[in-house]
């Protein structure tokens, strides 16, 4: 996706790709159950690395993922959840909905922010069949 032939930002870009990936999990499950997909979104330095001796799995640690799951509380259904950081770096093609305050442990209070594209539609609501 670019605006004017200008390439998206590696934030823009990341949520674009979050919106699109939620969007097709909820679709993928809407005939079976009701299911939002919540991501959150954060940035900064991690960890990687390959664990198991049998079956290898990939897997990050670090602050940044931990800040990035504390926001599962703040996140809401057709949102991803942002840090301020994040959210000082998207383009205008998004719009950004103060969430509050969140208090993570051994970091003290963060702004959260629930970030949406600018020609976003409400999620739809599906009754349980009965």
């Amino acid at each position: 996706m670019e605006v004017l032939n200008q390439p998206l930002s590696p934030c823009d870009a990341t949520a674009s790709f979050s919106f699109l990936m939620s969007s097709s999990l909820s679709f993928g499950r809407l005939m079976s159950s009701v299911i939002f997909s919540i991501l959150p979104l954060n940035a900064g330095p991690v960890v990687a690395g390959v664990v198991g001796q049998e079956r290898y799995q990939f897997d990050i640690w670090g602050d940044t993922v931990n800040v990035a799951a504390r926001m599962l509380d703040k996140s809401e259904p057709g949102t991803v959840a942002v840090t301020e950081r994040i959210c000082d770096q998207i383009s205008a093609q998004f719009e950004a909905e103060d969430l509050g305050p969140l208090d993570i442990k051994g970091k003290g209070m963060i702004s959260v922010f629930g970030i949406r594209p600018k020609h976003h539609r409400a999620p739809v609501h599906v009754g349980d069949g009965t």
